[in-house]
């Protein structure tokens, strides 16, 4: 309980992927495209098992409504944040077909 109420950490915003992507410069075309198709594969196969596990129910223990709703928002949650991360790698990409 203790744990609970004590202060909170901010998410980590640095990523593997985003560290490799402030370094791309030095890749070539092909291996620039190579480098975040693989990713976005990643992301699409994420936000598939994070779907399947909501529509087959959450893995919460459920021992009440609010236990079980506060599970659920977390399967949302992460579907929005491999969606987020999806739709920003999509717009990287523009930027790269655009110089």
């Amino acid at each position: 309980k203790a744990w609970l109420l004590s202060e909170h950490e901010l998410p980590v915003f640095r990523t593997d992927f985003a560290s490799r992507l402030a370094w791309a410069e030095c890749l070539d075309e092909n291996e620039l495209q190579s480098m975040m198709s693989g990713y976005a594969s990643l992301l699409e196969a994420q936000i598939a098992m994070c779907r399947e596990r909501m529509r087959r129910g959450s893995e919460s223990p459920a021992r009440s409504p609010r236990e079980l709703a506060f599970w659920r928002g977390l399967e949302e949650h992460a579907v929005a944040f491999y969606e987020a991360e999806l739709r920003w790698l999509t717009e990287m990409a523009e930027v790269g077909d655009r110089t």
